[in-house]
């Protein structure tokens, strides 16, 4: 049996620093890291290979999780990934049972944080 989480994530151009498609910002490498096996092969760019006639000005990430948990489980990871522009970071959620994705800011992140804490 499984359970997905699927989640995406975005952040500004500028944290990229010139970087060639198929390459992870740093702090997307370090949140491979922190995840460890519970990653598989972690957290992939999905922007360069989205389709138009220009390339986007975003990067996009994707994973799907199995057994994840809650997003307050995962929000302390993506906090602690060391981010140039952390307000421009972006989280998209939908576990296997939803419809649609549900979207966490910088500052929705932090308030799950916090509320789980105390």
């Amino acid at each position: 049996m499984s359970y997905v989480t699927n989640v995406m994530l975005s952040h500004c151009i500028l944290e990229n620093g010139g970087l060639y498609p198929d390459e992870l910002t740093a702090p997307v490498e370090r949140l491979n890291e922190a995840l460890g096996a519970r990653a598989g092969s972690g957290f992939k760019r999905l922007d360069p290979h989205a389709g138009g006639v220009k390339v986007m000005e975003s990067t996009v990430y994707g994973i799907a999780f199995n057994y994840f948990g809650q997003v307050e489980e995962l929000a302390p990871f993506i906090l602690k990934a060391g981010w140039k522009h952390p307000a421009d970071v972006q989280v998209f959620i939908c576990d296997q049972d939803e419809d649609r994705f549900t979207l966490y800011s910088w500052s929705d992140l932090i308030a799950l944080v916090a509320s789980s804490d105390g």
